[in-house]
């Protein structure tokens, strides 16, 4: 079906028309260079006096303008983009002296690391903090007020608790390589033995719903990603 396009329409939308990835034979789109028509939920075909194009529901954000790397239209660099950030927090409540000493954390994005365990593991804490160069450990008895604190109003893509022997050595890049180009990501997912929290998810059932213990706030979360899914 085809429409034109109509301003007063409220819903968050994305017209691929002037996109530098659009792909047309003549003045009608016919494809993406990054395969988004194919993944669409909901496709509007749209014209106006310049010709037919696509206008997908949501925000894509591999849309680029002419402005954008001075007219090119570089695949790669779109990509790099829009790689996801991740605040990978170290679950020494859950790990032992063994699996501490094997953690290693690989990323060519944005990342950050967070240690937090109790007060007799404080040693192997502050070792491990200087190994991964000077990280931010925190020290408590109580793990879920504190594991609530490192994580609400985070602004990275996802956090992920390293809390399973079977993942300490991580390398987020396949996360990254597989989610980052889907216009829907998951709201909570398990992936490779631990899992994958949206901040921007959990920042805002916490925050409605004004709990302060991440487990229960964890519950909210995956019950909404559960429904979504």
């Amino acid at each position: 079906m085809k429409s034109e396009p109509n301003d007063q329409n409220k819903k968050i939308q994305t017209s691929c028309q002037n996109c530098l990835f659009a792909v047309y034979d003549e003045d009608t789109q016919v494809g993406c260079q990054h395969n988004r028509l194919d993944e669409a939920e909901v496709l509007v075909e749209a014209y106006n006096e310049r010709g037919n194009f696509f206008v997908l529901e949501g925000l894509c954000n591999l849309l680029r303008h002419d402005s954008w790397n001075n007219g090119v239209a570089d695949k790669d660099k779109a990509l790099s983009e829009i790689s996801l950030s991740f605040h990978v927090v170290i679950d020494v409540f859950s790990l032992n002296s063994l699996d501490l000493k094997r953690i290693d954390v690989q990323y060519y994005g944005n990342y950050k690391v967070s240690i937090v365990g109790p007060p007799q593991k404080q040693k192997e804490i502050l070792k491990l903090r200087k190994r991964l160069n000077n990280c931010q450990a925190h020290i408590s008895p109580f793990s879920q007020y504190q594991k609530h604190k490192l994580v609400m109003g985070e602004k990275f893509s996802y956090f992920i608790f390293l809390d399973n022997p079977k993942a300490v050595r991580l390398d987020l890049s396949v996360f990254n390589e597989k989610y980052r180009i889907k216009q829907t990501k998951p709201i909570a997912i398990n992936f490779n033995n631990l899992e994958y929290v949206s901040c921007l998810a959990y920042n805002y059932y916490s925050f409605t719903q004004g709990k302060l213990s991440y487990e229960k706030n964890m519950e909210i979360v995956r019950e909404h990603a559960k429904n979504n899914s």
